[in-house]
């Protein structure tokens, strides 16, 4: 049904002028496309260009090529071969004042011409580009939302985007010139998505928003510093209920330069991210959970209401965790009077592989068992994969957001079965297991092996709805940041730390 409506819609485009297609208002059929730029009979009805550049042969274009479509909203040419079949040996004087979204894939000058439109601009798309700078200046971009430019070797300067206050992604992988990514580029309040892998030459990255929930730096051989503006409180982000709480992904892996600040400042916006969620959950004085505490739990615990997903990769035990290599796998958590367990960040330590298969994949299934004053016990099987594939003895941390469901399940029962005035007492006991696998088989070494090094951290909801930052615990002597690489993982916030 849906082929045979967009055929319908194409004939009613085709009969405008059966003969020109320059005089259609949608241009999506290679040949009528081909025909249009190559003799130049463009013209102001042209409002969407659609092209697979490799279904025609390469085309010089005119510079006043685009100069009768002034009405073109939407240019999109894109190329699966990575070769632009649309030359400019004499550049392009002008360009349209109404583009919403524009695609160039491969587009061969130094700069978008002077006349290019951008305040209805919502996406510009140009991989694989020759652009050294996209324009002079700030400029007014209200609508945009995404600028993808990955590939761009050349580079060198990324535009002022300053007064683009509603862009969520910039995209800049593999732009191997660019050296500095200033604050005036990822200053909207709006961003989230920020990819700057494999940008070799880069060595900063100034200031970026406290909204930023994914950032993509691996192989940045060069880069030093990277400073994210503090959290805003849960008060100044609005009613914690109505947010919604995207995937955090940080990954900075093979940044060997990274400085201690940087990767400081990296755990602490991702703590801050993920105390964010956490501090929506319920505890047991609310009037929701009196009145029905498997409804609130449910609802808690509901898909729309996901955690965050953390990663960050380090050399060490991170200094704030309250419990490492615990004897006799078990730890003894109190609980205050009305506070509440919103479950624990793990710490496991994979050990290197020295075999001699090539590691498709590397995961951690764990137990727990939790014991209370009162009433039965119950376990708890989970599962987590870093999705890498870990050959030196890496460290990672992740958050368990079934696990939080639990132990809140717990605490709230036994708050509603103990005095006001006295604490509980839960005695959790834990075991880890890891296994490597080749081809989706695991390697036989390296099955089901117990993890040797491993921690665990508490998390209560007095400790979220504090705006404090990162807990520190004097019985670990030193945290040493390595890679820092932040994965999603399903109903995870997991922060990965390993060596480098």
């Amino acid at each position: 049904m849906h082929d045979l409506i967009r055929e319908m819609g194409r004939e009613i485009v085709r009969e405008e002028s059966p003969k020109d297609p320059g005089k259609r208002s949608r241009l999506w059929d290679a040949r009528d496309i081909y025909e249009v730029l190559k003799n130049n009979k463009g013209s102001e009805v042209i409002e969407s260009i659609t092209l697979n550049m490799a279904e025609i042969e390469s085309i010089s274009l005119q510079p006043g090529i685009f100069e009768r479509m002034r009405a073109l909203k939407l240019f999109r040419c894109h190329t699966p071969e990575s070769k632009n079949k649309l030359l400019a040996p004499q550049g392009i004087t002008s360009m349209s004042n109404e583009f919403r979204y524009f695609r160039w894939d491969e587009y061969p000058l130094k700069s978008l011409p002077p006349s290019f439109g951008v305040e209805k601009i919502v996406e510009i798309i140009m991989p694989n580009s020759g652009v050294q700078r996209l324009w002079e200046g700030a400029q007014n971009l209200v609508n945009l939302r995404k600028v993808n430019l990955d590939g761009s070797s050349s580079l060198t300067e990324l535009p002022d985007l300053s007064k683009a206050s509603n862009v969520r992604e910039v995209s800049i992988s593999g732009c191997k010139s660019l050296c500095q990514i200033p604050p005036s580029a990822v200053s909207s309040q709006k961003l989230k998505y920020l990819n700057v892998s494999n940008c070799e030459s880069l060595q900063s990255i100034e200031e970026l928003p406290p909204s930023v929930v994914c950032v993509i730096a691996s192989n940045c051989g060069s880069l030093h510093t990277v400073s994210i503006s503090a959290s805003n409180s849960v008060a100044e982000e609005g009613t914690i209920q109505q947010q919604q709480f995207e995937d955090i992904t940080f990954n900075f892996s093979e940044c060997l330069k990274l400085g201690g600040n940087a990767r400081k400042s990296i755990m602490e916006h991702a703590y801050g991210r993920l105390k964010l969620p956490l501090a929506a959950a319920p505890t047991c004085a609310t009037t929701a959970w009196q009145e029905d505490k498997d409804k609130y739990l449910s609802r808690w615990n509901d898909h729309r209401h996901n955690h965050p997903k953390l990663n960050v990769l380090s050399l060490g035990v991170p200094e704030w965790f309250k419990y490492v290599n615990p004897q006799s796998r078990a730890v003894t958590i109190d609980v205050a009077p009305g506070d509440c367990l919103l479950g624990f960040i793990f710490w496991v330590v994979f050990p290197a592989y020295y075999g001699s298969y090539e590691v498709d994949a590397t995961s951690v299934t764990y137990d727990y068992c939790v014991e209370v004053s009162d009433g039965p016990s119950f376990s708890y099987h989970g599962y987590y994969s870093p999705r890498e594939r870990i050959w030196n003895s890496k460290s990672y941390v992740w958050y368990d957001g079934q696990c939080c469901t639990d132990m809140m399940k717990v605490t709230m029962e036994e708050n509603s079965n103990t005095s006001n005035n006295n604490s509980i007492q839960l005695v959790v006991s834990f075991k880890f297991l890891y296994n490597r696998l080749i081809l989706s088989q695991p390697i036989e070494e390296d099955d089901d092996k117990e993890v040797e090094q491993w921690g665990v951290h508490p998390v209560y909801a007095s400790d979220v709805r504090n705006d404090d930052k990162l807990p520190v615990n004097p019985c670990v002597s030193q945290l040493i940041y390595g890679d820092i690489i932040m994965i999603p993982y399903d109903n995870h916030a997991i922060m990965t730390m390993g060596q480098f």
